[in-house]
């Protein structure tokens, strides 16, 4: 009889670093936010017209998805 075994290690990225485009509503002009800002219901600064871009996750599914994804891969890691 023949055993295989294998290990795998799988870093967890910080997502809270990655970055996205989002449209001013204001001047239509894309600027840069990281989903951590997302996350926090922070704002970002248009870089063409200097409004505040304010964030809302409704009804959390932002952190939902965040928490789902870090335990799937923390699952494919054992």
């Amino acid at each position: 009889m023949i055993s295989l075994s294998f290990s795998m290690k799988v870093n967890i990225p910080d997502l809270d670093r990655q970055s996205f485009e989002v449209e001013c509503p204001m001047c239509r002009l894309h600027t840069w936010a990281t989903w951590g800002e997302f996350r926090r219901r922070d704002f970002v600064i248009c870089r063409g017209c200097h409004a505040n871009i304010m964030f809302e996750d409704h009804l959390g599914g932002l952190q939902r998805f965040m928490r789902d994804f870090e335990q799937m891969l923390k699952e494919m890691g054992r």
